[in-house]
C-alpha cells in the first residue's frame, strides 16, 4: 500500500480521555456539575452538531461554541460558548494520551508506506496534541478540516488530499479510521481501501474492506508495499 491516511481522535489519540477531562475542568469552571445527564446531554449535542458539519450544513465555528451554548442553557447557567470552547481546547493540549501500540505501529509502516494524518478538528489545535504526542514526525503530511475548509467525509475533502498527494492513482491508498461515517464512508466514495478501527468491537454493518480491533493488527493486513523513494 502507497499511502495510508490515518484518522488521530480516537484512532490514534485518545480524544474520549482527553475530552472527558476538558470537560470536568469546563463545566466546573461554569459551576456546572459534570454528571451523567449534563455529560448524556452535551455529547448528545456535540454528535448531532459535527454531524451537521460533516454534512456541510453548518460552520465549524458554529458547532464549536453552540455545543456548550446549549448545554448551559439546557441546565440554566449562564454563559460563553466561546469561551467555553477555548478552555475546552487548551484542555485538550494538555492532556494528551495515544491509543494503545499508536507510536509503534507508525513506526513500524513508515517504512512500508506514505503516512497522512486526515482529521476533523482545528488546525492549531490537532497540530498542539500531536506535538505533545510526540508524533509531528512521524508523518508526511498533515490534512486538517479546519485549514482544507470542509470536512470529512467530503468529496472536497479527499480532493485536496489527493491533488497535495499529486497522487491521481488512488487504488495504492488505505484510510483507517474509528468512524464509518466519516472514515469509512468518506474513504469509500473517495474510491480508495477503508480499515474500520473497532476497539469497542461493536457489532454493526459496515462496508469497510478490513475491521481491526487493536492497532497493531495493520501489520498482517496487505500493506507491505515497499515506500516509493
Amino acid at each position: 500500500m502507497r499511502t495510508m491516511l490515518f484518522d488521530l481522535d480516537d484512532t490514534l489519540l485518545d480524544f474520549k480521555r482527553s475530552a472527558e477531562q476538558s470537560l470536568h475542568q469546563v463545566f466546573h469552571a461554569y459551576g456546572l456539575p459534570f454528571n451523567q445527564d449534563v455529560r448524556d446531554y452535551y455529547q448528545k449535542t456535540n454528535r448531532s452538531l459535527w454531524e451537521q458539519y460533516e454534512q456541510g450544513k453548518v460552520k465549524k465555528e458554529y458547532v464549536i461554541t453552540e455545543r456548550f451554548n446549549r448545554t448551559f442553557a439546557a441546565f440554566g447557567k449562564k454563559g460563553s460558548g466561546e469561551r467555553a470552547d477555548r478552555m475546552f481546547r487548551q484542555g485538550l493540549e494538555e492532556h494528551v494520551y495515544l491509543v494503545d501500540g499508536a507510536e509503534q505501529i507508525l513506526d513500524y509502516l513508515s517504512y512500508h508506506a506514505v503516512i497522512c494524518a486526515v482529521t476533523n478538528g482545528i488546525g492549531d489545535t490537532q497540530r498542539r496534541r500531536l506535538k505533545k504526542a510526540g508524533l509531528m514526525d512521524q508523518f508526511d503530511q498533515l490534512f486538517i478540516s479546519g485549514d482544507i475548509g470542509s470536512a470529512k467525509p467530503s468529496n472536497h475533502f479527499f480532493d485536496h488530499v489527493f491533488a497535495v498527494l499529486d497522487q491521481p492513482d488512488r487504488s495504492q491508498t488505505a484510510i483507517i479510521g474509528d468512524s464509518l461515517a466519516a472514515d469509512i464512508e468518506g474513504g469509500f466514495r473517495a474510491g480508495i481501501k477503508t480499515v474500520w478501527f473497532n476497539p469497542e468491537q461493536h457489532k454493526v454493518p459496515h462496508n469497510a474492506d478490513a475491521e481491526i480491533h487493536r492497532l497493531q493488527e495493520l501489520e498482517k493486513l496487505d500493506f507491505t508495499v515497499q515506500k516509493p523513494m
